[in-house]
């Protein structure tokens, strides 16, 4: 297995917290929404158990035709292709997820209703997108379901902050794990209160990330960092290892 240099950001905390949710979690299809170059889908294609199926949906370069949508696009993927992308998950994956390269809007044609059980949110960051994709994520969600959702507190994307907020005042989205950039969710309260439960427990075992806990109302979330960039020590899915390896060190 070879490894290249994938340009990406994905944080050391968010390789722990998606090994730990995605190992964690029963049977169900997967999904990413914005690839970039693949930092994050070989993570998520890792753990594809042999009866799902892991779907990514990006443009890869195409337009939208939406000014500030291109303008995004040219300012942070000006260099992005479709073939950057498949390059890098055939260097560490022997297969290419099915590759969606139309609006996410269009997304919930290519993915059955209720059939996912870990989507991730990371394209457009503007706000109408954001919650055109919060709500593709929620038909295509399982009740058990999880979302993340990338850069929900960055401060060149306030859409996101705002479109992810929303819901949860709404009291539709419950968050089971923040870190610095990405927002964990699922849609069911009582669901969200074992999660956030799993996660204290999990996270005790862990010594390299740091637990701390936010009150927000009468709820309180867990907040992880990692303490220092290093290869996550056991129980950490074998064969994520070595992927892990380059990544958090590079």
């Amino acid at each position: 297995m070879s490894y290249r240099k994938i340009r990406g950001w994905l944080s050391p905390e968010d390789v722990y917290v998606f090994d730990f949710l995605l190992d964690s979690q029963g049977r169900g299809d997967l999904v990413e929404i914005g690839a970039y170059e693949g930092a994050s889908a070989i993570l998520i294609g890792l753990h594809k158990r042999p009866d799902e199926t892991f779907t990514v949906c990006d443009l890869f370069g195409l337009s939208l035709g939406d000014t500030a949508h291109s303008e995004e696009s040219n300012v942070w993927y000006g260099d992005l292709t479709r073939d950057a992308f498949e390059r890098n998950y055939l260097s560490v994956l022997p297969e290419l997820p099915e590759i969606v390269q139309r609006p996410s809007s269009e997304i919930v044609h290519h993915v059955g209703a209720g059939t996912c059980r870990f989507v991730h949110l990371d394209g457009s960051h503007l706000y109408d997108y954001v919650r055109g994709d919060l709500e593709a994520a929620r038909t295509m969600l399982a009740p058990d379901g999880i979302v993340a959702v990338d850069d929900w507190r960055t401060e060149h994307t306030p859409g996101v902050m705002v479109a992810v907020m929303e819901r949860v005042t709404a009291r539709e989205l419950h968050p089971i794990v923040l870190t610095r950039h990405k927002f964990y969710a699922v849609w069911d309260s009582e669901l969200a209160q074992v999660l956030r439960q799993r996660v204290v427990e999990w996270t005790s075992s862990e010594d390299l990330l740091q637990l701390d806990i936010v009150t927000v109302g009468l709820e309180r979330w867990p907040r992880l960092a990692a303490i220092e960039v290093s290869v996550p020590a056991p129980p950490m899915h074998a064969r994520v290892r070595g992927y892990v390896r380059r990544l958090v060190r590079r």
